[in-house]
């Protein structure tokens, strides 16, 4: 198991996240874990239209660059953070009902290590 994985894996520990992965803002899947089975490269679509939009959104508003993407739905949540390269995002699949802000805390601390990947 690559070491990206094992990281990916650690967030599963949590208690509610389904699984985490590094996704390019193409959609594609550059790593991934998940605690059952889930289709990476559907999540991985969803996020990268939700990113590239809302950099565009960012750009048409003169705003600063995007820095998070979260989606809530009735059974889960998706919160995926753009990384340093600014072309890859951590993210992180979650039950509904599962503690946000611990989640944003581990991806805070953990953010780092993986653009050491060259996410």
């Amino acid at each position: 198991m690559s070491e990206l994985k094992k990281i990916l894996e650690n967030f599963t520990r949590l208690e509610g996240v389904r699984g985490a992965l590094v996704v390019g803002h193409d959609g594609a899947v550059q790593e991934s874990f998940f605690e059952r089975e889930t289709d990476a490269a559907k999540v991985a679509s969803l996020v990268g239209a939700c990113v590239r939009l809302g950099q565009g959104t960012a750009a048409t508003l003169n705003l600063d660059n995007l820095t998070q993407v979260y989606l809530q739905y009735p059974d889960v949540s998706v919160t995926s953070e753009v990384l340093a390269s600014n072309d890859a995002s951590l993210v992180i699949l979650a039950d509904s009902g599962a503690n946000l802000g611990r989640i944003r805390l581990e991806i805070r601390k953990n953010r780092k290590i993986i653009e050491g990947f060259g996410a």
